[in-house]
């Protein structure tokens, strides 16, 4: 097996716990970033010349994985000259399918589900995009109590506000394959979307928080095939969905489980 690095959203990461929670293959010559406790500070405050994010003296090591790894990875894409966006990724044989939804979406339950049926996550809570790899996140699903308590291997996380899923080292990138947009439906359906509709939803997220941040790169994400997927709001539903998800990523070992 090869060696892992403590590193998570395009960075070495020091001044947080490591593995399990920080385990990327190959992501030797990534930048570091420090994380450092500062009695001065009141929230996360990130200095992007030094690469350094400082936390309040007071906060427990889990609130260093998350939010501050989070808040210094989105605040610190522009000076890496990447993109980020609140997104989850699963890896399949063409690539990183990126989960794209709104708070509340179900983004982390479905990511956490693929976790637990053997598919390989990328990352969860916020994908960073270089080029067109999708870079690794901590290896963490963070989940709310209902979900956490559907789910083996949880733990207390946040404050008791979470159930933390374990996930195991993954690759420190992956090409992207394309976009899933997570919806609330009757059904479980997964629809392609046309060239127009998909420009015009890069459009509407740019206008909205500024990804991606090079303008130039809507007609070429536009180009990537992208899906919405709707699925009912029940527990029941997230067979069908993985199954409906687990084929278009080409994942025969998830649809068998």
């Amino acid at each position: 097996m090869t060696d892992s690095t403590p590193a998570a959203f395009g960075f070495r990461i020091a001044g947080t716990p490591g593995a399990p929670w920080l385990a990327v293959r190959g992501a030797e010559r990534w930048p570091l970033l420090t994380i450092e406790r500062d009695p001065d500070v009141a929230d996360v405050r990130v200095s992007s010349d030094e690469l350094r994010a400082s936390v309040p003296a007071d906060w427990p090591d889990e609130k260093l994985l998350h939010p501050t790894l989070a808040l210094a990875a989105l605040e610190l894409a522009a000076r890496r000259g990447v993109d980020a966006l609140h997104a989850g990724a699963i890896v399949g044989p063409q690539g990183a399918w990126a989960l794209v939804g709104t708070k509340e979406a179900g983004k982390s339950t479905l990511v956490g589900h693929f976790a637990a049926l053997g598919a390989e996550v990328l990352t969860d809570d916020v994908l960073v995009l270089e080029g067109d790899r999708c870079l690794a996140g901590p290896r963490f699903v963070d989940l709310r109590p209902q979900a956490a308590q559907r789910m083996r291997g949880t733990i207390a996380a946040r404050g008791g506000t979470r159930g933390r899923l374990p996930l195991p080292p993954a690759p420190a990138g992956a090409r992207l394959a394309g976009f899933v947009s997570l919806a609330w439906g009757d059904e479980v359906s997964l629809e392609p979307l046309s060239a127009p509709e998909r420009l015009r939803r890069l459009a509407a997220r740019r206008a909205e928080d500024l990804w991606p941040a090079d303008a130039s790169l809507l007609l070429e994400l536009a180009e990537r095939p992208a899906f919405e997927l709707r699925r009912p709001k029940r527990w029941d539903a997230l067979t069908a969905t993985a199954e409906a998800v687990s084929e278009l990523a080409g994942l025969p070992r998830v649809r068998a489980a």
